[in-house]
């Protein structure tokens, strides 16, 4: 459906955020069809804790970080799970896209430590019609975190 793999740089966490995704925006080619896994790059530095992650996608006005709207699960549920190295991890789950959706993770706490690998600039997006986007716990709305950035993600559906 989608592949962004060549970003260069990261999303560095603070204690302020609760999540961050790619917001599938209008015009995009994947508005009605059925998203069934998707990956994101994704490692630790300094100190792991535990702490819970939601994968999924959360629709348009769905603000409460525990509860995608569509639950994708994977290898990893929990922070103390990741590496200090980036790695790929794949979701599962099923959902059918409408423009608003947000296609990442959540969080309850502070993993500041967390990185997540994106695009950083124009000339490194390749998908059209996406948005970054994130949630801080001040402001659970998800709100544009940089329109000239992409999560390092790729989208796939099942035939």
């Amino acid at each position: 459906m989608w592949s962004q793999t060549d970003g260069s740089t990261q999303v560095d966490f603070n204690s302020n955020m609760a999540g961050v995704a790619n917001s599938i925006s209008s015009g995009n080619d994947n508005i009605g069809k059925t998203l069934t896994s998707f990956t994101l790059e994704l490692k630790y530095v300094g100190s792991t804790t535990s702490l819970t992650f939601y994968f999924g996608v959360w629709a348009s006005g769905n603000n409460v970080e525990s509860s995608p709207t569509a639950v994708f699960t994977g290898s990893i549920s929990n922070y103390n799970q990741l590496t200090t190295n980036f790695t790929v991890y794949t979701f599962s789950g099923s959902r059918v896209l409408v423009e608003g959706d947000h296609i990442g993770f959540c969080f309850n706490g502070d993993a500041s430590n967390t990185k997540v690998k994106r695009a950083n600039g124009l000339g490194e997006v390749t998908i059209d019609d996406v948005t970054m986007t994130a949630r801080a716990d001040s402001n659970p709305d998800w709100w544009n975190y940089n329109p000239a950035q992409v999560l390092n993600q790729q989208g796939y559906q099942t035939c």
